[in-house]
């Protein structure tokens, strides 16, 4: 049976996976991200994939429009971090576990900000991100004019923060910036 340290371990290399993929997306020629998207989309539950493959050499228009230098230049992309993880219940899919982390980078740039829930579940012997939640003011018209809310980016609907009970364990790691409502969540029992 898993534990929050095997999830921790889990979300780590999920984190490392998905961020090498992201570099290699802006790369000039192409073949080495098509090869690691399977390894890259393997951590969530199908059918949801979130790297998409695509040609093996860039278009003339967009080496034209950025310039053979910025596709040339490695890119530093920092992992996602996890905050606090909580382990659960549910009626359907037994214990799982929410990572509260920071959203995925494609910037050099470190943001300590929590605004991401992802809900982790196991399903035949192997991890896999089955929901996950974004707290954004992005809702109806895609505008950012709504107020900030936690929505839900793809997955099952009783996998969101709404239904989240009392968490029946919960590790705190790093405490993030007071983003919003980050420190509130962090803080509370969920």
């Amino acid at each position: 049976m898993k534990n929050i340290e095997d999830i921790k371990a889990f979300f780590e290399d999920f984190a490392r996976v998905e961020a090498e993929t992201e570099i290699l997306k802006w790369q000039l020629e192409l073949n080495d991200y098509n090869m690691n998207i399977d390894k890259a989309n393997s951590f969530y539950l199908s059918p949801y994939i979130n790297f998409m493959p695509r040609p093996e050499k860039r278009r003339p228009i967009e080496i034209r429009r950025k310039g053979k230098e910025f596709y040339n230049t490695p890119r530093i992309i920092p992992p996602r971090k996890v905050f606090k993880i909580s382990e659960h219940m549910h009626k359907e899919y037994g214990k799982f576990w929410v990572c509260y982390a920071t959203s995925a980078s494609n910037s050099d740039r470190i943001i300590n900000f929590l605004t991401q829930m992802l809900f982790v579940i196991e399903k035949n012997n192997e991890l896999k991100i089955a929901s996950e939640s974004s707290w954004s003011n992005y809702q109806k018209d895609g505008y950012g004019d709504e107020e900030y809310s936690w929505h839900q980016v793809f997955g099952a609907k009783s996998l969101h923060y709404d239904y989240l009970n009392e968490s029946k364990k919960i590790v705190r790691y790093e405490e993030p910036e007071d983003y919003k409502i980050g420190l509130q969540i962090y803080h509370e029992n969920i």
